[in-house]
């Protein structure tokens, strides 16, 4: 996001067209042979429901208060607005539930005993842990970027030499402030359970290789020892069909990645 907000300066103008973008793919996901394997079967989407629509069985704002309403604009005609301010008001304001805090839950439907360990969508698709952490557990928010920044290179409005100048500035600066502090190194060792004693390549190798591991990244240890660590990681699968991905990743970690107080020893990874 940060990277969007250098090229694309004007909230209105980067808000209309991420808006767009996530329409049309949403869009295409649904209502094409692929939106069948990848979205129509897998939340049990009915034969009446097709575009966009469908988007909304599995969107969600990440704020506990945020219930999403789909309306159908032929049936409940609003005034004219622009797509990026579509946050209301809405037409069928009369069906919108609200919960009392204190009947509110922290922990996830598939977590919770008195959901069986399922969640259920508003189609009654149901899923358990394992069967939603893979498509999940991706950088499932960079999806919606990087294609999107594909489409302005060829529109002309940004140049790639733009896009990979801002991802350059933007993520190794991120990379050093995230390990840059103190307080994050203890916290990482102390999550890992690293000895006080290794003050070498196999802390970040190891913090890699969880992390990966979340994302469902496949990755072979070639060296894991205090004078080098070398991780050989499935590209594409980082990669997930968005080839900039992994080279902001790389620079995110590394160079940040040697300076890191208490990493000595040299890693390098996916070769």
């Amino acid at each position: 996001m940060q990277v969007y907000r250098i090229l694309i300066p004007t909230y209105e103008e980067r808000a209309e067209l991420i808006c767009q973008f996530s329409y049309q793919r949403m869009y295409a996901t649904f209502s094409s042979p692929v939106g069948k394997m990848v979205g129509i079967d897998n939340n049990n989407v009915h034969p009446f429901m097709a575009g966009s629509f469908p988007g909304s069985l599995n969107g969600d704002s990440g704020d506990m208060h945020c219930r999403i309403v789909a309306e159908n604009r032929e049936k409940y005609p609003m005034p004219e607005h622009k797509m990026w301010e579509s946050m209301g008001p809405i037409a069928t304001a009369d069906m919108i539930k609200y919960t009392p805090e204190e009947d509110m839950v922290s922990d996830h439907q598939y977590l919770r005993e008195e959901c069986d360990y399922k969640f259920c969508n508003g189609t009654c698709a149901e899923y358990d842990a394992a069967g939603w952490f893979r498509p999940n557990g991706s950088a499932g928010g960079a999806a919606y970027f990087w294609p999107l920044f594909d489409s302005l290179i060829k529109s002309g409005r940004i140049t790639e030499e733009d896009l990979d100048r801002a991802v350059r500035c933007v993520m190794e600066a991120a990379g050093k402030a995230q390990f840059g502090g103190f307080y994050a190194i203890d916290g990482v060792r102390s999550w890992l359970g690293v000895p006080p004693e290794i003050k070498d390549g196999r802390v970040m190798g190891g913090f890699l290789e969880v992390y990966l591991a979340c994302q469902g990244v496949p990755v072979e240890v070639e060296a894991f020892n205090k004078e080098e660590v070398i991780l050989r990681i499935n590209r594409g699968a980082l990669d997930q069909r968005m080839p900039k991905q992994s080279p902001a990743y790389g620079r995110s970690i590394w160079p940040s990645g040697k300076q890191w107080a208490g990493i000595t020893g040299p890693i390098s990874f996916w070769r």
